[in-house]
């Protein structure tokens, strides 16, 4: 498969593999040693990932001096990755409700809706 990053993408991706990120991970590893998500949602998770609360995006100051939090690997990749893209996460709790505050349904605002049309037909997503 090609790699289909942009060149600063992968650029900035040589940090991650860097002495100094290696010992900060650690710390923030061992600081919070349990997935943050998990926990919001009445899980316990070992976390294996040290995540950018904010997305650094490249910016070096970010990367290195911005807040960390630990996930999961499964939380990472996928919640976290919502999160990022559309804003809130879609997780539903027991009660049938979407339990990230920022879903729409606890806002009381709709997504925007978007229509395409195909050889005639129209589609609402």
């Amino acid at each position: 498969m090609p790699n289909v990053r942009s060149p600063q993408a992968i650029a900035y991706q040589r940090m991650y593999h860097t002495p100094a990120w290696r010992q900060r991970r650690a710390r923030q590893l061992a600081r919070e040693p349990w997935c943050a998500y998990c926990a919001r949602e009445g899980r316990q998770m070992r976390a294996s990932v040290a995540d950018h609360v904010l997305p650094h995006r490249g910016n070096a100051e970010l990367f290195w001096t911005g807040r960390l939090q630990s996930l999961c690997m499964a939380c990472h990749s996928a919640n976290k990755q919502q999160v990022e893209k559309i804003g809130y996460s879609s997780n539903i709790g027991v009660d049938g409700w979407p339990l990230d505050a920022k879903h729409y349904a606890n806002t009381g605002r709709m997504p925007q809706q978007h229509e395409v049309q195909v050889h005639n037909m129209k589609y609402k997503y």
